[in-house]
């Protein structure tokens, strides 16, 4: 009978349960209630777990036979996970079972799903653990990032402590440093003579005084410590990319946050430095998840402290406590990851002096839908030329989503990638935006499959233009920077195949890290051609190559 049941799963499984994961931690002490042929464990967690509610209900054997009455036993759960008391719209499991087969039922903030019946393997006994551990862990969520990261509205908690580690190096920067502190002043016109905003000025510098509790003695200080900011919450996001990309991959971290947390300061500079590169996130396929930009100057030698080190073993500390259940959209609905920690980590004063004004989604909904039907195309293509954090993005894989609704993953998948793409010129955007990107395919990505997020880094007001050189059809840029411009003069043919041209610029950029022009300049001829390798081409490519080494 259904006591028998619960007897067996209690002395087996649930004693399994108390000598291995009690030790660390873990415990399982569910609530028990019996009625008519059903005995049912209720398990609750806490507010901020990766699982609102477990419940399992045992039957008897003969309340299971007939497909009415396993039906019959479906709804039933269902209901008593409808009557659970649930604010924080966790996911809630239920798990009905004779000792023989059982069906899992769960209902998440997108609705209800019931599984099919299926005897009882080490499978289902491994997710019924998994279940109870992920009641004692933080859900990897929007919510939880903030609260854990940010501690409002004190603000005080450890990507502000990350904060104050990175400002404080920034009092000695290197060169190198220097330089890419100089060019994203640049970028980001922080000019302070700009009359139209001088309160925006002023509050934001208000903002960043009181997030460091420290006192500017000049324009400089400030620029700094908004350095600091962005560079703070990109650290953070990379890591969580990390975790997010490697358990798409391969269901599991291939680095043990636990064990990062307590790696010596030079062991956990290399691991940031790799980071960094991107090269982690090439290994699995993503080509351009992370490029070398403005944010990693903390991980160079020169750079690095203690206080930095420190502060990021806390970062590891938190992810550590992370389930990784939530985290990977496995819906057709889509989501900004990133947009509320990005928000508090960011005072609004901050985002509105550079001019970061955040659409609601309903509204970019509302947009995206009304362009699909002014435009009349079925398998219409849309680019958001200043994407921020990815909204209008995310509501267009949505789009397509529903439009191939009963397409196989692949083939929705290659839409998505050919019709939706975003660019900005913001690096801490670009950045946001590929990863909620990531997140929202994520459940259409197959094992090993190679891909190229579509959105970029790049000042969309500014395109290339085009121009006939040496009689050859080419596009012509200009890349402004400190040193001195760089004037770009490149085959048409060099880009026709863009994810074979981004593919060999990941090469080439490691052919400039190591100083060899020759290389580079291999690289770009390989790309255009041979129709199009004139005297001058080639002249212009080997300029382009050495400039490009000069530069680095």
């Amino acid at each position: 009978n259904e006591a028998t049941i619960e007897s067996y799963f209690d002395c087996e499984l649930f004693h399994f349960f108390k000598i291995v994961f009690e030790p660390i931690g873990y415990k399982y002490n569910p609530v028990k209630e019996s009625s008519i042929a059903t005995r049912r464990h209720i398990t609750k967690g806490r507010a901020d777990t990766a699982i609102g509610a477990l419940v399992i209900e045992f039957k008897q054997p003969s309340k299971l036979k007939t497909i009415k009455q396993q039906k019959d036993a479906l709804e039933q759960i269902q209901e008593y996970l409808d009557g659970i008391n649930n604010e924080n719209d966790t996911t809630m499991i239920g798990f009905v079972t004779d000792g023989v087969k059982g069906c899992f039922v769960i209902k998440s903030e997108v609705g209800t799903t019931i599984e099919s019946y299926r005897n009882i393997d080490w499978t289902t006994l491994d997710r019924l653990i998994q279940n109870i551990v992920s009641l004692g862990q933080t859900a990897l969520n929007s919510r939880n990032l903030v609260d854990n990261f940010c501690n409002p509205p004190h603000n005080d908690g450890i990507a502000f402590d990350l904060l104050s580690s990175l400002y404080s190096a920034l009092s000695n920067m290197t060169p190198k440093t220097s330089m890419l502190f100089n060019e994203w002043k640049e970028l980001f016109n922080l000019a302070h003579d700009d009359i139209s905003k001088q309160q925006a000025i002023i509050d934001r510098r208000s903002s960043l005084e009181f997030l460091l509790k420290v006192k500017f003695s000049g324009a400089n200080a400030e620029y700094k410590a908004l350095f600091a900011l962005q560079t703070a919450y990109a650290i953070i996001v990379k890591i969580v990319a990390y975790r997010v990309v490697s358990y798409a991959r391969y269901k599991r971290s291939l680095y043990d946050f636990e064990i990062l947390k307590h790696l010596p300061a030079d062991a956990l500079r290399a691991q940031l430095s790799a980071l960094e590169e991107g090269s982690i996130f090439r290994e699995y396929g993503i080509t351009n998840l992370l490029e070398g930009d403005f944010f990693s100057w903390y991980s160079s030698p020169d750079q690095w402290t203690h206080e930095i080190a420190n502060s990021i073993s806390k970062v590891f500390d938190v992810l550590s406590q992370y389930s990784n259940k939530a985290v990977l959209n496995k819906v057709e609905r889509s989501k900004d990851f990133f947009k509320a920690l990005y928000e508090t980590m960011m005072p609004a004063a901050v985002r509105h002096s550079l001019g970061e004004y955040y659409t609601k989604k309903w509204l970019a909904q509302h947009v995206v839908d009304e362009a699909v039907m002014m435009v009349n195309i079925e398998y219409w293509r849309g680019l958001d030329p200043c994407c921020g954090s990815g909204t209008f993005v995310t509501v267009m894989i949505d789009k397509v989503l529903q439009q191939l609704n009963n397409e196989c993953d692949e083939s929705k998948l290659r839409h998505v990638l050919d019709r939706v793409k975003g660019m900005d010129l913001n690096p801490v955007a670009v950045l946001t935006a590929r990863v909620n990107y990531f997140i929202n395919v994520s459940h259409l990505i197959r094992d090993n499959e190679e891909l190229e997020i579509p959105v970029y880094l790049g000042d969309s007001s500014y395109v290339p233009r085009k121009v006939i050189f040496d009689g050859i059809r080419c596009l012509e840029y200009s890349i402004s920077t400190l040193k001195k411009a760089i004037e770009i003069i490149v085959p048409e043919s060099m880009v026709s195949d863009s994810l074979a041209f981004s593919k060999s610029m990941t090469t080439m950029e490691l052919h400039i890290k190591n100083l060899d022009s020759e290389s580079a300049y291999n690289i770009l001829i390989s790309l255009v051609d041979k129709d199009d390798l004139t005297d001058k081409i080639i002249e212009r490519l080997q300029l382009l190559s050495v400039e490009l080494v000069e530069l680095e």
